[in-house]
Parts: C-alpha cells; sequence; structure tokens
C-alpha cells in the first residue's frame, strides 16, 4: 500500500512540471509573460519617481526670520514688521513694529447741512480727532504643533507686548458765518465741542482738507499686550504664508479724545485677523 502511495505522488508532480514547461516552450505565452513583467517593472519605477517628486525638501534648519504683515481689527486696519530668532525648535523670539488707525464704533461720516450754500462736503459728527497708532515691542511665539515635511498647518501660540504711541490729529470743520445784507463767509475752524455753530447743521458746510491738522496734533502715551494663535500654511520651508488671529489691548496714561459726547477710554480692546509673508535665513 506504501508503495503504491509514492507511486502515485510521481506522477502527479512530473505532470505539473511538464505543464509548466510545455507552457514556457511556447513561444506566445513566452513574448507574454516578457511583456507583462516588463511593462510592471516600469509602473512600479514610474510610481516611484513620482512620489519622490512630492516629497519635499528637507533636513535645512534656518534660526532667523523676518516678515511683514497686514490686518484688520474691529476699530481699523494696520500694518506691521516684525523680525527675530529661535532659541530653540519650539520657540522664537521676535521685535514687532506697527502702525494703526482706530475709529470709534460711533464715528459716521455724513454730508454736510448748510442751509445757506448748495454744495456742501463730508464730515463726521461729533469727531474731535483722528487717532493712529504706533506700536513697538518684544514678543515670543511658542509652537504647538509642528508641520509635518510633507506639508500642512504649523500651529504657534504668538504672544508680545511694549510701548504705544497714540497721535491724535484734530478735526477741522469749514463753517458758515452770516453777514449783513444775507451773504455769508465760509471758514475753516477746529471742532470745539462747547461752540454751538460746530454742532449745528445748518452752519456746517462741512469738512476740511485731512491735513489741515497736521500742525497740531495730540499724543497719548500708553502701553499695548496682544496674543493670538498664529496658523502657518506655507509650502516651502524658507517662505513664510500664515494668518494670525487674536487679540490686543491698549492703555493709556492720557484718555484718548476721540468722539465729543462720549466717555474718553483709557482702555481699547480690539479683536483681529492679520496675513503675514516673509522669509527664514541663516
Amino acid at each position: 500500500m506504501e508503495n503504491d502511495l509514492k507511486i502515485d505522488k510521481v506522477p502527479r508532480s512530473l505532470s505539473i512540471v511538464n505543464i509548466f514547461m510545455r507552457a514556457t516552450n511556447n513561444c506566445q505565452l513566452s513574448i507574454l509573460f516578457f511583456l507583462i513583467f516588463t511593462f510592471g517593472f516600469l509602473s512600479l519605477s514610474a510610481q516611484v519617481e513620482v512620489l519622490e517628486d512630492f516629497v519635499p525638501e528637507k533636513g535645512i534648519l534656518y534660526f532667523k526670520e523676518r516678515s511683514m504683515y497686514g490686518f484688520i481689527h474691529t476699530a481699523g486696519f494696520g500694518l506691521g514688521y516684525k523680525q527675530g530668532h529661535y532659541t530653540t525648535d519650539f520657540r522664537y523670539r521676535k521685535w514687532e513694529f506697527e502702525f494703526a488707525s482706530l475709529s470709534h464704533p460711533k464715528q459716521i461720516k455724513q454730508e454736510g447741512y448748510g442751509s445757506m450754500v448748495k454744495y456742501t462736503k463730508r464730515y463726521t459728527y461729533g469727531k474731535i480727532q483722528s487717532i493712529f497708532t504706533f506700536r513697538g515691542g518684544y514678543g515670543v511665539q511658542h509652537n504647538l504643533n509642528e508641520k509635518p515635511y510633507w506639508g500642512g498647518v504649523r500651529l504657534d501660540l504668538s504672544y508680545s507686548g511694549g510701548l504705544t504711541l497714540a497721535v491724535g490729529v484734530p478735526q477741522y470743520l469749514k463753517i458758515i458765518h452770516p453777514v449783513p445784507g444775507g451773504d455769508y463767509e465760509v471758514e475753516t475752524e477746529k471742532y470745539d465741542p462747547e461752540n454751538p455753530m460746530h454742532n449745528d447743521r445748518a452752519y456746517i458746510y462741512g469738512g476740511a482738507p485731512f491735513y489741515t491738522g497736521f500742525l497740531c496734533p495730540s499724543l497719548y502715551p500708553g502701553a499695548y499686550g496682544k496674543v493670538g494663535l498664529n496658523f502657518e500654511f506655507g509650502k516651502y520651508q524658507e517662505q513664510i504664508r500664515a494668518l494670525e488671529v487674536g487679540a490686543m489691548v491698549d492703555a493709556y496714561a492720557i484718555p484718548l479724545q476721540m468722539m465729543a459726547f462720549n466717555k474718553y477710554p483709557y482702555f481699547i480692546l480690539n479683536f483681529y485677523i492679520a496675513y503675514q509673508f516673509g522669509k527664514r535665513y541663516n
């Protein structure tokens, strides 16, 4: 019985080998196998090359950076510049400088009334002066989530503080003064909340040119603090492309005189969104 089993196994194995040899000896099948193998190898090589093209360059460490940014906030807009260096892989120290406008929420432009004249100019009723702020400070940007080497978004916590200087440019109005004989004269005057003619639209021809108040500005020194989240989405490591959202507060030693018949604030809180662009280097 054992010999019969051994005899049965040999012919079966030999038959499989014979079938394979006959198939490979066939010219058409051999060519087909060769083409399939060649095509598969070339396709695999092409896929490897394509994948390698999508792997960004890595391995270069940059320790310095500088950038500019524009931002809008709940009371105006502004421009800024910052420059700094990395102390560790997770912390970036920076100097920043900003210029921004500052408006009162009740500040609305309107046409002059001037009942004695036909054409009037726009002005802001009750505005004492236009406010512009200059900020300069020092800050830290702490990395919360590093961007993967193949791309993505890097998340940083940014906080800074320093000195601020608000510059107030007073509003000048063109006021209509009646003269004997039914005629009138238009004179340029600095807005005074205590002057009845400056608050009566019947005598307001409109606003004077903005530059009229440049020669007599008011200065308001103070300090500021800012905190935000920075989302960097730039494709290349040496280029900076980012969005930042956050809040900032300005505190002044003298209350800002912005609008008449309203409380003059010492503290101003604003929320902002900024777009930043720049470069890293060594």
